[in-house]
């Protein structure tokens, strides 16, 4: 039963990565940037659900103790899609930098020219 969670686990993190990447045909860097955020939301919020009904699931079986339990390692089950869900979140956190520095392109900062066409700021949109 643990291989069945298993393969349902790496399933849906392959459909997590063709939604974001629409099938692999665009890289999210070259898309817009609030319609990936939300997928990434739509995502991270797929991997926290996925795992309430597994413990909505198994607080019901432990109320019936003549139904067989759940006893199978969480970490094993979720441990990959919470990896996934953190590289996800720092994905995020990268668009809000690049957000927070772009502004620095627009700024009007005697010398911050040089830095500007140093680090690209013009070119983040």
């Amino acid at each position: 039963m643990t291989s069945l969670f298993i393969k349902i686990t790496n399933q849906m993190i392959t459909s997590c990565k063709n939604y974001i990447t629409n099938n692999n045909t665009c890289k999210l860097w070259h898309e817009d940037r609030d319609v990936v955020v939300e997928k990434l939301r739509a995502c991270i919020k797929l991997n926290k659900e996925y795992q309430a009904a597994f413990h909505r699931t198994k607080a019901k079986l432990e109320q019936s103790p003549e139904e067989r339990q759940f006893e199978f390692s969480e970490m094993y089950i979720f441990g990959k899609f919470d990896t996934f869900s953190k590289r996800l979140e720092k994905i995020m956190h990268m668009f809000e930098l690049i957000e927070s520095y772009s502004k620095l392109g627009e700024s009007k900062i005697e010398g911050i020219e040089r830095y500007s066409t140093r680090w690209g700021l013009g070119l983040i949109m």
